[in-house]
């Protein structure tokens, strides 16, 4: 049988945030007072800062490194820790990077509408791609932003607040548990099954491809332990699990060296099997609050489930050990 999508499943308390989620995401957010991610990239001849160097931040207000981009040259960033030291350099030539800017984020402390919740990406949309600096997440300051960023008539604090996100969504029942959350350090193979992904996967949506599935290490920053090792570990705060088509809105950015005191609010009680053919579950998600902030982590806790023939019809048969 096929793996349910997460949003028909329900666990633990009767009025879940879970359920909840699934009802607030029954129809497609839209950029606007409650929209969701921006997804604006700056105008021709803008660009982040002319190779000064622009202070990052996490929903904390504390500062977690900077960012320099190259104005001649758009697609090539350097990265620094908190002492200034160069920790990560994209090769233009080799990988395309782009700067988006996602949302207005939550805060933990601090004041939301001074700052816009960024995501550096792929400029064309190429996993497979690597650059240690690629996912990397972080709130900048609107004030160190160039004027008229996105928009010829319209402000970047303009620009930025469409998309405002209740950061305090309350749900009743929720427990009040006081947990550490580890960073979750997903493996580049650690994929899940969102619509979109399913549509692109090479050979169809039953496919074994190595490249099907988006990687959950989309949620956390840098990609991989061993990858800017003196660079904070960072995850995403998020308004929804994968199991969401709507999903993927970001709310804010975390640090989580040593482990991040939370309250879990509530938790999806089973291991995500929203994954390809032939690729094991390995991510659970938690509803947590940091504050007044709420939204989803998740975390790395691998259940044995493999999605292959004798699990789905659909999937290929389990290799012979």
């Amino acid at each position: 049988m096929r793996p349910q999508s997460a949003a028909h499943l329900t666990h633990g308390n009767s009025r879940s945030a879970y359920k909840g989620e699934a009802k607030s995401f029954k129809r497609s957010p839209r950029q606007g007072p409650r929209g969701g991610n921006i997804r604006k990239f700056f105008r021709r001849g803008k660009a982040l800062n002319d190779n000064q160097r622009t202070t990052l931040f996490d929903s904390r207000s504390q500062v977690i490194g900077y960012l320099t981009q190259s104005r001649t040259r758009r697609s090539e960033f350097t990265l620094f820790d908190t002492t200034g030291t160069s920790v990560g350099r994209n090769d233009s030539k080799r990988t395309q990077l782009r700067l988006q800017l996602e949302s207005r984020p939550c805060m933990v402390s601090g004041q939301p509408d001074d700052y816009g919740l960024f995501l550096l990406g792929y400029a064309r949309g190429g996993q497979d791609d690597f650059s240690p600096l690629a996912g990397l997440r972080a709130l900048v300051r609107v004030s160190d932003l160039p004027p008229n960023a996105f928009s010829p008539r319209a402000s970047n604090r303009a620009v930025i607040s469409a998309g405002w996100l209740q950061c305090n969504r309350r749900y009743s029942s929720l427990s009040t548990d006081v947990t550490t959350y580890a960073f979750p350090d997903f493996a580049p193979t650690d994929r899940y099954l969102g619509r979109r992904a399913a549509r692109a996967c090479a050979g169809g949506e039953y496919s074994a491809s190595p490249s099907c599935g988006t990687q959950y290490q989309n949620y956390a920053f840098p990609r991989g332990t061993s990858t800017l090792p003196s660079f904070p570990r960072l995850v995403l705060l998020s308004e929804s699990s994968t199991g969401i088509g709507a999903g993927g809105i970001a709310r804010g950015v975390l640090r989580v060296d040593g482990g991040l005191t939370i309250r879990q609010r509530d938790e999806i009680a089973y291991t995500d099997h929203n994954v390809p053919c032939a690729r094991r579950a390995v991510a659970k998600w938690r509803y947590a609050s940091i504050e007044k902030v709420y939204g989803w982590l998740p975390s790395v806790e691998p259940d044995g489930y493999e999605r292959y023939r004798d699990q789905d019809p659909n999937c290929p048969l389990r290799p012979t050990p």
